[in-house]
């Protein structure tokens, strides 16, 4: 029996802790976190990115379907929730005064309008980190299976 050389056993804990670092982000990302942890998550998906395009993030079958199912349920409820905060992006008759035609034009700003803190810029933005998540676990999942592969026609040499 051949035992894993430290280097190895290294870079195997490295890839362990990319992974789970990776599930505990996507579960993050998931839970519809605030304005600010958007940005935070943005980042974060960036570093793990990286690190499934360069090899030291893999996911098994069973846990990359998981996060991908958990991933498209909030994309889905993050879709229907840009649907609704269009149809609020207008203008509410409120009221013919000073007060009533500052809330409508309060709402439909929030709602849509103001490009930078609307409901809906805050949705995509929040959007596209889930896309990020959903790529980059697929990825991961793909790379296990590469490794997998390589692994196995590597044990197939050694025995033939």
């Amino acid at each position: 029996m051949n035992e894993a050389t430290p280097t190895e056993s290294g870079a195997a804990a490295a890839r362990a802790a990319a992974a789970v670092q990776l599930v505990n982000t996507a579960q993050q990302i998931a839970t519809a976190p605030s304005v600010a942890q958007v940005a935070i998550l943005a980042k974060r998906m960036a570093s793990l990115q990286q690190a499934v395009r360069s090899g030291q993030v893999v996911l098994d079958k069973e846990a990359g379907n998981a996060l991908l199912s958990m991933l498209t349920e909030q994309i889905d409820q993050v879709d229907s929730w840009a649907r609704r905060a269009s149809a609020m992006a207008r203008r509410v008759p409120i009221g013919q005064n000073p007060v009533g035609e500052a809330m409508a034009e309060k709402i439909e700003r929030r709602a849509g309008s103001d490009a930078e803190h609307s409901f809906g810029s805050v949705l995509t933005n929040y959007r596209g980190v889930l896309q990020d998540a959903h790529d980059a676990v697929s990825g991961a999942m793909a790379r296990y299976s590469e490794v997998e592969r390589s692994n196995a026609e590597t044990f197939t040499r050694l025995v033939d």
